[in-house]
C-alpha cells in the first residue's frame, strides 16, 4: 500500500474501523487521515445535505500492537468502497474533504 492510498484499518483493544488515506507507516504503526467507519454515514449524509458536518476528520497514529490488518478501501464486484460511495453520492473526490475542507 502506498502513502495517499484510501484504506480501512482494523483495530483491536477496543475494536474498531478507520477509513482514511494512509499518510505513513513503519515498525512502529500506521498514521491515516480519516474518520471511524462508525461515523461515515452521517459524515456523508451531512455533506450530502450541505451542512456543516458535525465532526471532522483527523489525522490518527495507531501504534502496530493495536492493528489487526490494514486494506485497501476498493470497489469489488458488487461491494462499493467508501471512497466510490462518496463520489457516487457526493461527485466529488472525498480527498478534498479529508484534507482541506474542514468545519
Amino acid at each position: 500500500m502506498k502513502t495517499g492510498s484510501f484504506v480501512l484499518v482494523h483495530l483491536s483493544g477496543p475494536r474498531e474501523k478507520f477509513w482514511g488515506l494512509l499518510e505513513q507507516r513503519d515498525a512502529s504503526g500506521v498514521t491515516v487521515r480519516g474518520l471511524a467507519v462508525e461515523g461515515f454515514e452521517e459524515w456523508l449524509r451531512e455533506i450530502a445535505r450541505e451542512e456543516v458536518p458535525s465532526f471532522s476528520p483527523a489525522t490518527v497514529f495507531f501504534p502496530l500492537q493495536r492493528v489487526e490488518r490494514i486494506s485497501l478501501d476498493e470497489t469489488i464486484g458488487e461491494a462499493v468502497s467508501l471512497a466510490d460511495r462518496f463520489r457516487q453520492l457526493i461527485g466529488e473526490d472525498p480527498r478534498a474533504y479529508l484534507l482541506t475542507k474542514i468545519g
